[in-house]
């Protein structure tokens, strides 16, 4: 009876866990699915011409690079998914694919800040501070990693550093 009561429980937090994961990724695609809105975020007003063109380039260059990346992260996504729900866990196989989601996204996230280094070096120093204040207000303190409550931490105490200065 005490085994069969674990059981339950174990599949419980499976299902939780396996909704979550779930959740997390349709909410994920839904926000890539508004489209370019980091972009829109890089756009800054007074941009020449060429500067246009050559981020523009650079943007191309960057969704076809990462593409690739986004559909095996999406597969391993559902990869982990399929082991979360499996009738028996196998915790090394878990841990296993959670490793290889956090590469991927590791990759993605290096991609992105290449980028970001890249459009900057097309900016006048003028466009940089604005690139900068755009980049904190729509990111939260270059929350480009995503690590929302560290980047709020993070700005708090950056604040209050400036604050004393």
């Amino acid at each position: 009876m005490l085994k069969r009561k674990n059981v339950v429980i174990m599949l419980g937090i499976v299902l939780i866990m396996s909704l979550s994961v779930s959740l997390m990724a349709q909410h994920e695609m839904k926000g890539k699915m508004k489209g370019t809105e980091g972009w829109k975020m890089m756009c800054i007003d007074d941009l020449s011409d060429q500067q246009k063109q050559e981020i523009q380039k650079l943007k191309q260059a960057v969704q076809k690079e990462t593409l690739s990346l986004k559909s095996k992260l999406q597969v391993k996504k559902a990869e982990l998914n399929d082991l979360l729900m499996a009738e028996n866990l196998d915790k090394n196989a878990i841990y296993k694919k959670i490793d290889e989601i956090s590469e991927i996204e590791k990759k993605l996230k290096k991609k992105h800040i290449d980028t970001m280094i890249k459009v900057q070096a097309l900016l006048t120093p003028e466009q940089r501070v604005k690139f900068k204040s755009r980049l904190m207000r729509h990111r939260g303190n270059f929350g480009a990693m995503r690590g929302h409550g560290f980047a709020r931490k993070f700005k708090r105490k950056s604040m209050i550093m400036m604050k004393r200065k």
